[in-house]
């Protein structure tokens, strides 16, 4: 990002407020993600969420230019808070309320952290080899696929009011 400044100084003080303002709109967004989330569903919000995720990172691998390229790190503002709202919900939605933060710490948050762990030197070892642009697109067409499969997947939103969908209870 900085090497598309005049000065290396220019391009971090840049991304440094374009990062500041990256944290604002997450946060404006975790206002409106409630209501996104109970007007499509938690399905469709995990689906939306990681279509823009998809959509970032292949546009990662595309664009060109200061402006491009901040727009395209400014779509995590909109993915980031139905993201977390929608994992909250579709988890009381199809599991014992009592395990939803369980979940989202194990499921989620762990989860994601030793995928990262495992992934990160594999995308290192792909831009040394291919380059950042088709490394980008990769793994960009990789969400988009496991995106999709989540479409079959994952229960409808009203899953949990079916009598023969079985719960998890608490230990």
């Amino acid at each position: 990002f900085s090497s598309q400044f005049a000065t290396p100084q220019e391009g971090n003080a840049m991304y440094g407020y374009l990062n500041s303002f990256q944290v604002f709109l997450e946060a404006a967004g975790m206002f409106c993600a409630p209501w996104l989330v109970n007007r499509v569903g938690a399905k469709n919000g995990l689906i939306f969420a990681g279509m823009v995720m998809a959509m970032r990172m292949i546009a990662s691998g595309l664009v060109e230019g200061p402006l491009l390229i901040s727009i395209t790190k400014l779509l995590h503002a909109v993915e980031l808070p139905v993201l977390l709202v929608a994992i909250f919900k579709y988890n009381s939605l199809n599991f014992d309320k009592r395990l939803s933060s369980t979940l989202y710490l194990v499921g989620f948050a762990c989860t994601s952290s030793v995928i990262a762990s495992v992934l990160s030197p594999l995308a290192g070892y792909s831009y040394e080899k291919y380059g950042f642009a088709e490394s980008y697109l990769f793994m960009g067409l990789l969400v988009f696929g496991i995106t999709f499969i989540s479409m079959f997947l994952l229960r409808s939103n009203n899953a949990s009011a079916d009598p023969q969908v079985p719960q998890l209870s608490a230990i």
